[in-house]
């Protein structure tokens, strides 16, 4: 590209002329000269992904969600399993020095280091007790996801885990089921400062009255021959549960606000070729009182890990 460069002779008066005097009009000025130059390359523009620093004492770690096309309700087990799947990959990755990416091929004394994320142990049996697991949860407003979380209540998440729930947020994920339209229909997660408050339940706030925020799906069948059997009605399961899960206050009431719905549940690996596990299940729009007012985030019933039959504080 051309460039003017003073003359070796310009005097001051050439130098300091301004564009309204006629000899500064010409294409080369009196005192100037032309060279020439190469264009250096422009830098290529990429997006610098957001980072979110490593902190102790982490409990919750959130997620805005952005998408084309909005996740549909009956995919919330889909999406947050897909996403639990890549940060469990991410979780062995690391621990293993990137040897390996698959549970099955990591070594028994990594599988129960990260057994605080998978809920097993090394032998792939589910933890017992209270939940002392991950969980990957979906938070819906307005009849769209607008927060992913992974909520962990009996630990925080440590350093390694941490840095797997990041890098599996890097990718976007697909909500849809495998077909043309996957890669189309993806969301892409945004991670969240902790300046920004937990959802209700999440808070610590405490209330009588709870709700479904996402449908409440029994975790054992409750019907026998079409019959309704009277020791798994959906009030006893629910009160087995709380009784499980220690819930001191005992349960007032119990409603349905919404007829029932077909939602997708989680089915793992090893009960996929079980036939009565295929397929969806009814989910419950529901309404619950207590006694005395309980604060915790309340998750009940089948996939409740997985985002569905979330509660939140009327």
């Amino acid at each position: 590209v051309p460039v003017l460069v003073p003359c070796l002779d310009a005097t001051q008066t050439d130098v300091e002329r301004v564009t309204q005097d006629l000899l500064a009009a010409r294409n080369i000025p009196q005192g100037a000269r032309r060279l020439y130059a190469r264009r250096p390359p422009r830098p290529p523009a990429r997006e610098v992904p957001r980072r979110m620093p490593i902190r102790p004492d982490t409990h919750l770690v959130q997620f805005a969600l952005g998408w084309a096309v909005a996740p549909e309700q009956r995919a919330t087990v889909r999406l947050t399993t897909r996403f639990r799947t890549a940060v469990l990959r991410n979780l062995i990755r690391i621990k293993t020095k990137g040897a390996t990416a698959r549970w099955s091929d990591a070594p028994a004394g990594v599988r129960d280091e990260i057994a605080g994320m998978t809920g097993k142990d090394s032998q792939g049996e589910p933890l017992r007790g209270p939940r002392a697991h991950g969980e990957f949860l979906l938070w819906w407003h307005g009849g769209v996801p607008t927060r992913l979380l992974v909520w962990r209540d009996a630990h925080p998440f440590d350093r390694d885990e941490q840095e797997a729930i990041l890098r599996a947020a890097a990718q976007e994920l697909s909500w849809a089921a495998a077909g043309p339209d996957a890669e189309a229909w993806k969301i892409k997660l945004i991670p969240l400062d902790v300046a920004v408050p937990p959802p209700p339940g999440f808070d610590g706030a405490s209330a009588t009255t709870w709700r479904t925020l996402t449908p409440y799906v029994l975790p054992r069948h409750h019907l026998r021959g079409g019959k309704v059997r009277e020791s798994e009605t959906i009030g006893r399961q629910i009160r087995r549960e709380l009784a499980a899960r220690g819930y001191a206050s005992g349960l007032l009431s119990m409603e349905e606000v919404e007829p029932p719905t077909w939602v997708a549940v989680h089915v793992p690996r090893r009960q996929i070729g079980q036939q009565p596990f295929i397929g969806d299940r009814y989910g419950y729009r529901l309404r619950l009182s207590f006694e005395a007012p309980i604060s915790c985030p309340l998750r009940l019933g089948h996939s409740s890990s997985f985002g569905l039959g979330i509660f939140v504080p009327v």
